[in-house]
C-alpha cells in the first residue's frame, strides 16, 4: 500500500482545506509529522483511517468529526485519499456526517443532519491519472466502500492499526496483549484454515468414534441378554412339549441356574477378550446338552415312523375292502334294474328307424302341396289383372276421341294375352303423337303465366321509380339543413382539446397536492421518531462514554501513582524522558479504588457500541430531515384552490364535450345522408333499366302466346292432352301386368305337375303303402331327439355297468361271495385307526419338539455369530476411538503439564510468530545495544483458562535472565513495540500473503528515548527505508526535527490548525 495524496477540509482540528503530497515524502523514505501537543498530528492518521474504513484511528465519535472551528453547515467536510493497493490506483472520496442549516421552507434555520457519503474510484489500466475520464467507479456508499477496501487491503481496521498505522496510546497493545488477543490478527496475516478444519474434523471423529464404541457396547449387552433369554425360553418350551421324558424338568432347572450364573459373569467382565472366552465356553456347553437330547429324540422318531407306516398300510387295506364290497353290491342292484328295461329299448329302436325311412317321402309330398298352392294363386292373380286391363282400355277409348282412329278397333277385342300384346305394339306411336300435343299445351299455359307475371312486375317497377324520385328530393333537403348546422360548429375541436388539457392539468395538480400532504405527514412522523430514538441512544452513548472516561481516569491515576513510586530524584522519567516535573505525582493510593483492565475494556467496548448506534441514529435523523426539508421547500398550492381549479375545468370540459358530441352527430348524419342519396340514385337507375327490360319481355311473350293458341285450336277437345297421355299410359301398364300374370300362371302349372309325379315315385320306392302311413310314421324333431337320447343313455349305462363289474376288485369280491365269505367289519377298522392315531400323536409331539429345538439352535447360533461380529467391530471401534481421542487431545493441546498446553492452531501460528519475533529481535538488539531480544514462550499466561503458545518474553543479555514484557520501562516498551511492528511487516511482506505493507506510521513514543537510544532507532529506521519502505514518524521532540528533513509541519492557531509540507 502506497499513499500518493491526502486532502481534507473542515475535519476535526483543520477548518480549511489541507493537502499532503505523499509522492514527494515517499521519495525521502522517512518523513516527520511535527507539531506541538494538541495541534492535530494524530488527526492526519485519523483522516487516512477514516478514508479507508469510515472510522478514525482514535476512539472519537464519528458524529463529532466536523471541525469545531467552522460554523455548523458553513463548509462541507471532505476527505480525499489517492493510493495504490496491489497494483491498483484508487481514489477515495468521503464526507463525514455533519449538521447544516435548512435554507428554505418553514424549517428554515433549523439544523439538520447530513448523511455520510463515500465513493471509491479506480484508475483504468494504462490511462493518465490526471484525466478525470480515466477513472471508473469501483464502490459507492459507506458500507460497500468499506467492504471493498477491507477485502482489497486484507486487514480490517483493528488489524490495520496494529500493523501499518500505530496511533498514539496503542504502541504497546499488541506487544502486551494476551495470547488469545493476538490470535485474530495472526490468523488474518497467516491463514490457518486448514489446521482449524483438521481440529474440527478430529473433534468430530473423536465424538463419532466414542458414540460408535458406546453403540457397540450396548449391542453386545443386548446380544448377550437375547442369547441367555433365548436359551431359557428354549428349555421351557422343550419341557412343556416333552412331558413323556422323565428327567427333562430337572435338566431344564439345572440349565436355568447355569445360564443365570454365566450371564452374571459376562455382565461383570470388563475385558473384551475375557468376556468372549467366558461366553464361548458357556455357549458350547449348553448347546451340546441340547444336541444330546436331539439325538435321543431322533432314535424315538425312527421307531415311531416304522410303526406308523405299518398301521397305515393295514388301515388302508381294510378300508379298501369295505369300500369294494359296498360298491359291488350297488353295481349288482343297478344291473338287475338295467336288464328289466331291455324290451322297451328295442321298441324305441324300431320307432326311430321307421321315422327316418318316412322322412324323404314326407319331404317330396310337402313340396308337391306347396307347388299346387302356388299354381292356384297365380291363376287367381292372372284373372284379376286381365279384368283390370279391360277396364283401363274402356277409359282410354273415352280419352283418345278422334286422335287415334286406328287404335279403336283393337281396344274392343281384348280376350287373351295375345290381344294385349297386339295393342301394346300399336301404343308407342299413339303415345308419341299425344306427347307432342301435351308439350304445346304446357308451353301455352307457361306463356300465359309468364305474360301475367310480366304485367304485374312492370306495374311494380313503375311504382318503384316514382317512389325513388320522391325519396331523392327528401334526402337533398336533409343534406342542406346539416351543412348549415356544421358551419356553425367549425371551432369545436380546438375548444374541446384546450378544455381536456386544462382538466387533466388540474386533476394532476390535485393528486400531487394530496400526495405531497401525505408524504409530508409521513416524513414528519418518521423524523420525530428518528429524533426521539437518536436522543435516547445519544443519552445512553454519553453515559457509556462518561463511564469509560471515569474508569480510564481512575486507571491512569493508578498508573501515575505506580510510576510515582518508581521516580528517582534526578533520574529521567521513563515516560517522557524529562528529569524534572513541576508537579510530580505523589506515591499515594489512599482513597483510590483499584480498577481492573478488563473493566476498562468492557466499558470501552460498550461506549464504542453505543457510539456506533448513535451514529446510525444520527444518520437516520439526517435522512428523515433531508426528506422533510425537500418536501417543505417544494411549492404546492393548497387543497381548496386545487379543488376549485378542478371544478371550473370540469364545467368547461363538459360544455366543450357536449358541443363536440353535437358536431360529431351532425357529421355522422351528413355522411349517412350522402350515402343514402348515392344509394337512391343507384336504385333509380336500376329500376328504370328493369322497367325497360320487363316491357320488352312482355311483347315477346305475347307473340309466343298467339302462335300456340292458333296451333292447338285445330285439335282442341274437352279433355286435355295431359289427361289423354295419362289414361293411355295407365292402360299400357295394366296390359303389361296382365301379360306377366299369364306367363307366371303357365310356369306354376308345369311345376305343380312335376312335383306330384315325384311324390308318387318316392312313395312307391318306400316301405309304406299310402301317404297316410307315411304321415303316421314321421316324428317331430323334438320327439326324435328325445328318442335318440333315451337309446343312447341305455347303451351307455349298459357299457358302464359291464366295465365296472369287469374290474379286478369287483371280480375278487364276486369270487369271495361265491366261496361264502362276508364283508370286513367296521370294528376292526376302528381299532386299527385308534392305534395309528396314538402313534401319530407321539410322532407329532417329537416333531414339534424337534422344530422348537431346531429353531432355537438356529437362533442361538445366529446370536452367537452376531456376538462374534460385534466383538470384532468393538475391538476395531475401540482402536479407532483411542486413535482419534489421542489425536484430538494433541490438537487441543491437552497436556498433563498445565503450563505447556498448546493447541494445533496456536502451535502453527507460534511457528509463524516465532519468525516475526526473530526479525523483531534483530531490530530490538540493534536499538538496545544488543541487550534485549524477544522470544516465544509456550507457557500458559497467568489467569488464562486456555494454553499458551503465543506468549512473548524478553531476554535480557546484560542480566542473563528472561522476564515478561510488562516489566519493560516506557522507553523499552516503545523499542520493543516498534521492533515487533517492523518485524511483523517484514515477515508478512516476505511471505507474500496477499497483504502489502509498504508504509508504516509511528505515532509518538520518541520522547522516552535518550540520545544514544534515539540514534540506534534512527539507524534501524534508515535501514528499513533503504529496503524500499516508507516510514512516517509522528512526534513533537525537537531532536527529531533536526534529524529528518522531510517534514509535515503543523501549526496550531486559535482558529484551528494548518499544515505545510517541507521536503
Amino acid at each position: 500500500m502506497i499513499f500518493h495524496r491526502l486532502e481534507f477540509e473542515a475535519f476535526m482540528a483543520y477548518p480549511k482545506r489541507e493537502v499532503i503530497d505523499f509522492d514527494a515524502l515517499n521519495e525521502a523514505g522517512i518523513f516527520l509529522l511535527n507539531g506541538p501537543t494538541g495541534s492535530g498530528k494524530t488527526t492526519v492518521l485519523d483522516a487516512i483511517c477514516y478514508a479507508l474504513y469510515g472510522m478514525p484511528s482514535s476512539e472519537r465519535d464519528i458524529g463529532s468529526l466536523y471541525s469545531t472551528h467552522v460554523p455548523p453547515g458553513e463548509i462541507k467536510p471532505h476527505i480525499f485519499l489517492e493510493l495504490s493497493i496491489q497494483n491498483r490506483r484508487l481514489r477515495i472520496d468521503r464526507t463525514p456526517a455533519y449538521r447544516r442549516l435548512i435554507t428554505r421552507g418553514k424549517n428554515k434555520g433549523t439544523p439538520t443532519l447530513e448523511n455520510p457519503q463515500a465513493l471509491v474510484s479506480e484508475l483504468i489500466s494504462g490511462r493518465d491519472p490526471q484525466d478525470e475520464q480515466s477513472w471508473r467507479k469501483a464502490a459507492e456508499g459507506m458500507a460497500d466502500s468499506a467492504d471493498y477496501l477491507t477485502k482489497l487491503i486484507g486487514l480490517n481496521r483493528e488489524q490495520f492499526l496494529k500493523v501499518m498505522l500505530l496511533p498514539q496510546g496503542q504502541f504497546a497493545d499488541f506487544l502486551k496483549a494476551r495470547s488469545k488477543d493476538r490470535i485474530p490478527l495472526l490468523k488474518q496475516l497467516f491463514p490457518v484454515d486448514t489446521y482449524e478444519q483438521v481440529m474440527n474434523r478430529l473433534r468430530e471423529k473423536e465424538q463419532i468414534s466414542e458414540r460408535a464404541v458406546q453403540d457397540i457396547k450396548h449391542a453386545l449387552d443386548r446380544t448377550l441378554e437375547q442369547t441367555v433369554t433365548t436359551y431359557t425360553k428354549l428349555c421351557e418350551r422343550l419341557s412343556r412339549s416333552g412331558t413323556d421324558l422323565d428327567d427333562n424338568k430337572n435338566i431344564v432347572d439345572a440349565q436355568e441356574h447355569e445360564v443365570s450364573e454365566a450371564y452374571t459373569k459376562l455382565d461383570l467382565a470388563t475385558d473384551l477378550e475375557t468376556a468372549r472366552h467366558d461366553f464361548e465356553g458357556w455357549f458350547t456347553e449348553h448347546l451340546h446338552a441340547v444336541r444330546r437330547q436331539e439325538q435321543q429324540d431322533e432314535h424315538a422318531l425312527t421307531d415311531l415312523k416304522d410303526k406308523r407306516e405299518k398301521l397305515a398300510a393295514q388301515q388302508q387295506d381294510i378300508a379298501q375292502r369295505i369300500q369294494d364290497w359296498a360298491e359291488y353290491e350297488k353295481l349288482q342292484s343297478a344291473w338287475v334294474r338295467h336288464e328289466s328295461q331291455e324290451e322297451e329299448h328295442k321298441k324305441q329302436c324300431r320307432t326311430l328307424s321307421n321315422s327316418r325311412a318316412a322322412a324323404p317321402v314326407e319331404a317330396e309330398l310337402e313340396r308337391s302341396r306347396r307347388d299346387e298352392e302356388r299354381r292356384m294363386h297365380a291363376a287367381e292373380h292372372a284373372q284379376d289383372t286381365l279384368n283390370m286391363a279391360r277396364s283401363s282400355a274402356s277409359q282410354a277409348l273415352e280419352a283418345l276421341g278422334d286422335c287415334t282412329e286406328h287404335l279403336e278397333a283393337s281396344l274392343y277385342r281384348i280376350d287373351t294375352a295375345q290381344d294385349l300384346q297386339r295393342v301394346l305394339n300399336q301404343a308407342p306411336s299413339v303415345m308419341a303423337q299425344l306427347r307432342v300435343y301435351q308439350h304445346d299445351e304446357q308451353a301455352l299455359e307457361e306463356a300465359k303465366a309468364a305474360l301475367t307475371a310480366l304485367k304485374r312486375d312492370s306495374e311494380k317497377a313503375q311504382r318503384t321509380v316514382e317512389g325513388i324520385a320522391k325519396r331523392e328530393l327528401q334526402s337533398q333537403q336533409k343534406l342542406s339543413d346539416i351543412s348549415k348546422q356544421l358551419s356553425s360548429l367549425h371551432d369545436v375541436e380546438q375548444n374541446y382539446a384546450r378544455a381536456q388539457l386544462a382538466l387533466e392539468t388540474a386533476k394532476k395538480t390535485q393528486q400531487e397536492v394530496a400526495a405531497h400532504a401525505e408524504k409530508l405527514e409521513q416524513a414528519q412522523t418518521a423524523h420525530d421518531q428518528a429524533v426521539q430514538a437518536y436522543e435516547l441512544i445519544q443519552r445512553v452513548s454519553i453515559t457509556a462514554s462518561e463511564e469509560y472516561t471515569r474508569l480510564q481516569k481512575r486507571r491512569l491515576e493508578q498508573v501515575a501513582f505506580t510510576l510515582a513510586e518508581e521516580l528517582d530524584e534526578g533520574q529521567p522519567c521513563m515516560v517522557c524522558g524529562s528529569r524534572e516535573h513541576p508537579q510530580p505525582a505523589q506515591p499515594s493510593v489512599s482513597g483510590i479504588t483499584l480498577v481492573e483492565q478488563s473493566e476498562i475494556d468492557a466499558a470501552e467496548e460498550r461506549a464504542h457500541r453505543e457510539q456506533q448506534k448513535a451514529s446510525a441514529a444520527a444518520t437516520s435523523v439526517a435522512q428523515t430531515q433531508t426528506v422533510l426539508d425537500q418536501l417543505n421547500e417544494s411549492h404546492m398550492p393548497d387543497s381548496q384552490e386545487a379543488q376549485s381549479q378542478v371544478t371550473e375545468a370540469q364545467n368547461i370540459y363538459n360544455q366543450a364535450q357536449e358541443a363536440l358530441t353535437h358536431k360529431r352527430e351532425a357529421q355522422h348524419q351528413q355522411e349517412k345522408e350522402t350515402l343514402e342519396l348515392q344509394k337512391i340514385s343507384e336504385e333509380q337507375t336500376r329500376a328504370r333499366t328493369s322497367l325497360t327490360q320487363l316491357q320488352t319481355q312482355q311483347a315477346s311473350e305475347q307473340q309466343t302466346l298467339t302462335k300456340l293458341e292458333k296451333k292447338l285450336r285445330q285439335v282442341a277437345a274437352t279433355i286435355s292432352f295431359a289427361d289423354r297421355v295419362c289414361k293411355l299410359e295407365s292402360y299400357v301398364e295394366q296390359a303389361h301386368r296382365a301379360v306377366d300374370a299369364s306367363r307366371r300362371l303357365d310356369d306354376a302349372t308345369i311345376s305343380a305337375t312335376e312335383s306330384a309325379h315325384r311324390a308318387q315315385q318316392s312313395l312307391e320306392r318306400s316301405v309304406f303303402e299310402t301317404f297316410e302311413a307315411v304321415q303316421q310314421a314321421v316324428l317331430t324333431e323334438v320327439q326324435q331327439q328325445h328318442l335318440e337320447q333315451a337309446i343312447s343313455a341305455y347303451r351307455e349305462e349298459h357299457a358302464t355297468l359291464q366295465a365296472s363289474l369287469d374290474r379286478p376288485a369287483m371280480r375278487t369280491v364276486a369270487t369271495l361271495i361265491e366261496h361264502g365269505q362276508k364283508a370286513p367289519s367296521q370294528e376292526e377298522l376302528t381299532r386299527i385307526r385308534q392305534e395309528r392315531d396314538n402313534v401319530e400323536q407321539q410322532y407329532e409331539t417329537l416333531m414339534t419338539r424337534e422344530g422348537i429345538r431346531t429353531n432355537g439352535i438356529e437362533t442361538l447360533e445366529s446370536l452367537f455369530q452376531d456376538y462374534q461380529e460385534q466383538q470384532g467391530e468393538s475391538a476395531h471401534a475401540v482402536e479407532q476411538a483411542n486413535l482419534y481421542a489421542g489425536l484430538a487431545r494433541i490438537a487441543r493441546g491437552d497436556n498433563p503439564d498445565k503450563n505447556h498446553q498448546i493447541d494445533l492452531v496456536s502451535y502453527v501460528l507460534g511457528g509463524e510468530f516465532e519468525q516475526v519475533l526473530q526479525v523483531a529481535s534483530e531490530h530490538l538488539q540493534r536499538m538496545s545495544d544488543n541487550r534485549y531480544r524477544l522470544v516465544l514462550s509456550d507457557k500458559r499466561e497467568k489467569r488464562a483458562r486456555i494454553g499458551g503458545g503465543l506468549s512473548i518474553s524478553v531476554e535480557d543479555n546484560w542480566n542473563n535472565d528472561q522476564r515478561e514484557v510488562s516489566s519493560l520501562s516506557g522507553g523499552e516498551s516503545f523499542l520493543a513495540s516498534l521492533s515487533l511492528a517492523l518485524g511483523l511487516a517484514e515477515v508478512v511482506q516476505a511471505r507474500n500473503g496477499g497483504i502489502e505493507i509498504e508504509t508504516l506510521f509511528i505515532d509518538e513514543g520518541f520522547g522516552t528515548l535518550d540520545a544514544q537510544t534515539l540514534e540506534l532507532v534512527m539507524e534501524t529506521l534508515e535501514n528499513i527505508r533503504e529496503n524500499g519502505r516508507v516510514i512516517g514518524l509522528i512526534s513533537h521532540v525537537e531532536d527529531m526535527k533536526e534529524r529528518i528533513s522531510a517534514q509535515v509541519s503543523i501549526e496550531k492557531r486559535q482558529n484551528g490548525s494548518t499544515l505545510r509540507v517541507n521536503v
